[in-house]
């Protein structure tokens, strides 16, 4: 059996990652759906138009009215900016959507990101108790009470060294170089006219 080193694995994962994903949402980031059966009441028909960018959630009611909702991360001012608002809002067209409307690119993406949460949390599960082990086991090992305060003020005079020198490199560039000001100068402000409207 062929047997990859590390570097390879992961790269190979990462590259058919982001085929999937790039066909995935070549594919399927678009879906138009109109309903008219199986509505909750008072609802007669409804119309969802799921992009990748926005989503329209139109509702005719039986006594004519009708109502449209967007979902639009960049929207202007009356658009919902997420899923949630929306729900928080006007939880028929969500639970609508989520039933009907939803485009595969972006049921596949919340499956995912479903999957990625639960790796992180076992991540930071094991990560926690290893890091406070492996200090608790770092500061047992040394045997006197001179070598802790070894330690101690090693990591402090590094501290201070290390803050000295990324302080002073930091001034003397803004200083020398002075970025934001090449090339730039500051115009005398008028006097600004306030008219009451």
């Amino acid at each position: 059996m062929l047997r990859l080193a590390l570097h390879w694995q992961i790269l190979i994962g990462m590259v058919v990652g982001s085929v999937i994903g790039i066909a995935v949402n070549v594919v399927g980031s678009e879906k138009s759906v109109f309903i008219d059966q199986g509505l909750p009441d008072g609802i007669e028909s409804a119309t969802i138009n799921d992009t990748s960018s926005r989503t329209t959630i139109s509702l005719m009611h039986e006594d004519g009215r009708r109502d449209q909702y967007v979902i639009d991360p960049v929207g202007k001012q009356g658009e919902y900016r997420t899923l949630a608002d929306l729900q928080s809002a006007e939880p028929t067209a969500a639970r609508l959507y989520l039933q009907y409307g939803q485009s595969p690119a972006k049921r596949f993406g919340a499956w995912l990101k479903r999957i990625g949460g639960l790796f992180l949390r076992m991540l930071q599960m094991v990560a926690v108790p290893l890091i406070v082990t492996s200090l608790l086991s770092g500061i047992l090992g040394l045997a006197e009470g001179e070598g802790v305060g070894r330690m101690f003020r090693n990591t402090i005079v590094y501290y201070l060294a290390t803050s000295f020198l990324a302080i002073t490199t930091g001034l003397l560039a803004v200083n020398l170089i002075r970025p934001g000001l090449k090339n730039f100068e500051a115009d005398a402000v008028g006097e600004v006219e306030i008219r009451e409207a």
